[in-house]
Formats: C-alpha cells, structure tokens, sequence
C-alpha cells in the first residue's frame, strides 16, 4: 500500500525546500521557477521568481536573490555547486506585459534566471520556458524526477 506524496504549494515570490515523500508544485506565467536538485543529499527546492531583477524580504521574488536563497535552503556550500543541477520552467509571454526596453517580463524572467545559475556554474538540466502558455512545474523529492505540464487558458 502506497501513500500519496504530500505536496508542497510554492506561490509567487516563494522559495521552499522539499521534505522526504514530498512533491513541490508550481503554476507559472510569466514568472520564472528555478528547481535545484542536490542528489547526493537528495534535496530539492523550488523557487517561483516574479521579476528579474531587485531587492525583497520574500525570498523568491527576484530571480537575482532566488538562487542563493535556494543554495541557502539546500544547504550547499561553493564546494558542492558542482554537484547541484537545476531545472527552469515558466517565463511565457502570455499578455502585453512589456517591460524595460520593449522586453516582455517572460523574457526578462528566462534571461536573469539562466545569468544567475551560469555565475554560480550550475548546470541546468532542463529547461522549458517561453512560448504563451502557462505551465505547472512539479519537482519529486524522493525520486529527483521532474515534470513540466502544459496548462491551456492560464
């Protein structure tokens, strides 16, 4: 008899760190999620990034804080980056949501979270981002599995 994994809701400007049987979700717009995967401590978080770039007490709101808030919460030290992979999902140009420069904030979104994790020499494994579509990135703490759905009408 199986259970069910607990799932783990995180919300716009969030960052959170999976637990054991657990399975962190995500509904993405024009909003970036970065997921850190460290298989050798089997821990995942997840963060669902509003903007690109800026300063915040949540610790997700901004790509540019996201990613050490993420190391942060996994527990990585500069020496184990190396083993650490990501996963970035979201950053769709799904309304005329223009920002600097004529830069539609999707696009803003993708770019900052790709510049933050080449700094840090992460590795991103996958990636599924732009287009006009919103997704739900769901990240599984036991397996290290990850899943990017497609949902129409967001």
């Amino acid at each position: 008899m199986s259970t069910e994994p607990e799932v783990i809701h995180v919300h716009i400007g969030e960052a959170k760190l999976g637990a054991p049987h657990s399975v962190l979700k995500a509904i993405l717009g024009s909003c970036v999620g970065i997921g850190l995967i460290w298989r050798k401590q089997n821990k995942i978080a997840l963060a669902h990034c509003l903007l690109p770039e800026g300063k915040s007490q949540q610790k997700a709101k901004f790509v540019n804080e996201a990613v050490d808030s993420l190391l942060e919460l996994i527990g990585a030290s500069h020496d184990s980056w190396k083993e650490i992979e990501a996963v970035v999902a979201g950053g769709a140009n799904m309304y005329q949501d223009i920002g600097p420069n004529g830069l539609r904030v999707g696009n803003l979104n993708i770019a900052a979270a790709l510049k933050y994790l080449s700094e840090k020499k992460i590795k991103i494994i996958f990636q599924d981002t732009g287009k006009e579509h919103g997704r739900q990135l769901i990240l599984d703490v036991d397996s290290g599995q990850y899943d990017v759905r497609i949902l129409k009408g967001l």
